[in-house]
């Protein structure tokens, strides 16, 4: 595999996980206070799920400008 393409899965899979480290820390600070923890969780994997496509979109752009060269 190209350097470029496992730089890219790298940094997804380190967005994914910081993105569940960030959910768990939002579902711990709200779950003390009267929003409903469900509602951020929920929230939070559909940003989760917009970022990762995104990202994907991007890698994707990407290739396609590298091979065009």
């Amino acid at each position: 595999m190209d350097k470029k393409y496992i730089l890219l899965v790298f940094c997804v899979f380190g967005a994914t996980v910081l993105l569940t480290f960030a959910k768990l820390f939002w579902v711990n600070y709200y779950s003390n206070s009267d929003e409903k923890p469900l509602e951020w969780i929920l929230r939070l994997s559909i940003y989760e799920i917009l970022i990762i496509v995104a990202i994907g979109v991007v890698a994707i752009v990407l290739r396609e400008i590298i091979r065009k060269k």
